[in-house]
């Protein structure tokens, strides 16, 4: 398993809001492909993933493996 520097993992996601990029984010139970909307504290981030129709908290001690921009952005379907 990967031992994350969690202060980094915060750092790299307050520049991945800033700069609104598309990330992916691999957890302890679920993979996430979105946008990080807020970083709240040192321990969460708000995030919106495509899939889910809200945002929602993730907290970095969840992390199983270093945030990283995604390449597999969604496509977007006509009407959307």
């Amino acid at each position: 398993m990967v031992e994350l520097n969690l202060d980094e993992e915060k750092r790299k996601a307050e520049d991945f809001w800033k700069f609104n990029t598309y990330v992916f984010i691999q957890t302890h139970t679920h993979l996430y492909n979105g946008y990080i909307c807020q970083v709240v504290d040192n321990e969460r981030f708000i995030f919106l993933d495509d899939d889910i129709p809200a945002p929602f908290p993730i907290r970095f001690d969840t992390l199983k493996y270093p945030i990283v921009p995604s390449k597999n952005k969604k496509e977007a379907k006509n009407g959307d």
